[in-house]
């Protein structure tokens, strides 16, 4: 008999890539049902998968509390072999209602809006509730140890990235893609940095830089687009905005080179970024900043590593003309298969969930 798994999340259905993949990947395996808030998005329909929608009017306090009623009644009449809980405050309710032994809390970040008291607090939160949880899924080694979850209940399962390989890229042009967040990102630092150097390197060879990204607080967007008019090659430089994962192709299959611009802050320094693992399989080096996570991923073989400053920024754009011959794009593709959703959920995910269920039997 087909096992049958409930995925319970905060955000709605495909809006955010790891517990949509889990979704998607795990339906033929398992029979998947997926409750969420409803924020009144385009809704995204995965065959196979039975998504539930749980009204999110009204107050704060109010829809969580409606969120935790309608999971645990979920929980309570779907007869579940495990119910998979993507972390979100207030959480650990649920398994004060619907009992451990077959309940995953999946921890994908720690808190990262700000850092110093906040910080500590609201990771010191994340940690509290994981103690009413037996079994954990978490991003990372380094976030596992910055929260202080013990290990022998934990799985790794990092992120994951879809964009593959279309064509080898070539490296006679240095055509810059970023792709992600706004939010504290201070992107106009990446912008100084690229003007600096087209004025010191556009009459050798062409260069572009598209960014691709929303989601900033009040103003960013506007600083980001003042600082593209103030730099000296405005018109080499494209901010397009928000775009659908699935419309981001073809700026990948144009790009050669991937940018991951992470502020070097505490609360940056374990968080891996998705798109670092989708520019390797895409085929180009990355120059990125040195967190603690892009340093275990990013060497000489595949990109460069800087600070979090436009002198910086500029540098490391020139290391990367220099490799740009040692580059091959084929390489560093192959080299990151073991990034890709398929991978990570095949050989990590699925087997720590089926020997939960070997022990429930």
């Amino acid at each position: 008999m087909t096992k049958r798994i409930l995925i319970i999340s905060h955000v709605q259905f495909g809006a955010v890539i790891a517990p949509y993949q889990y979704s998607r990947i795990l339906k033929d395996r398992f029979a998947i049902t997926y409750l969420c808030w409803d924020f009144g998005a385009a809704r995204v329909d995965e065959p196979g998968v039975n998504v539930r929608y749980v009204s999110r009017q009204g107050g704060k306090i109010g829809r969580l509390v409606r969120l935790l009623r309608e999971s645990i009644r979920e929980i309570r009449r779907g007869e579940y072999d495990l119910v998979f809980v993507v972390y979100f405050q207030g959480c650990f309710v649920l398994p004060l209602f619907a009992g451990r032994e077959a309940m995953v809390l999946d921890i994908r970040t720690g808190y990262v809006r700000s850092a110093g008291i906040r910080r500590r607090f609201n990771n010191f939160l994340i940690y509290l509730e994981s103690l009413f949880f037996k079994h954990v899924t978490i991003l990372s080694e380094s976030l596992r140890e910055d929260l202080g979850i013990t290990a022998r209940k934990c799985c790794l399962v990092p992120l994951g990235a879809t964009h593959t390989q279309s064509s080898p890229k070539t490296f006679d042009e240095m055509r810059l893609l970023y792709v992600g967040t706004l939010q504290h990102r201070d992107m106009e630092k990446t912008v100084e940095g690229f003007s600096r150097f087209y004025d010191e390197k556009h009459e050798c060879l062409k260069m572009s830089y598209v960014i691709v990204g929303g989601g900033g607080r009040s103003g960013e967007a506007e600083r980001l687009r003042e600082a593209i008019r103030r730099s000296s090659c405005s018109r080499e430089i494209q901010y397009v905005g928000w775009v659908d994962h699935k419309d981001l192709g073809k700026y990948f299959d144009e790009a050669n080179i991937g940018v991951a611009f992470i502020p070097m802050e505490d609360h940056f320094q374990y968080q891996p970024a998705t798109k670092v693992f989708e520019y390797l399989l895409a085929g180009m080096p990355v120059i990125a900043t040195r967190t603690f996570e892009n340093a275990r991923t990013i060497d000489d073989s595949n990109g460069v590593l800087i600070s979090d400053t436009p002198e910086d920024f500029c540098r490391g754009l020139h290391v990367l003309l220099e490799a740009r011959h040692r580059f091959d794009s084929e390489l560093i593709s192959r080299s990151s298969a073991k990034y890709t959703w398929a991978y990570i959920i095949d050989n990590q995910l699925y087997p720590f969930l089926m020997g939960l269920l070997e022990k429930r039997r």
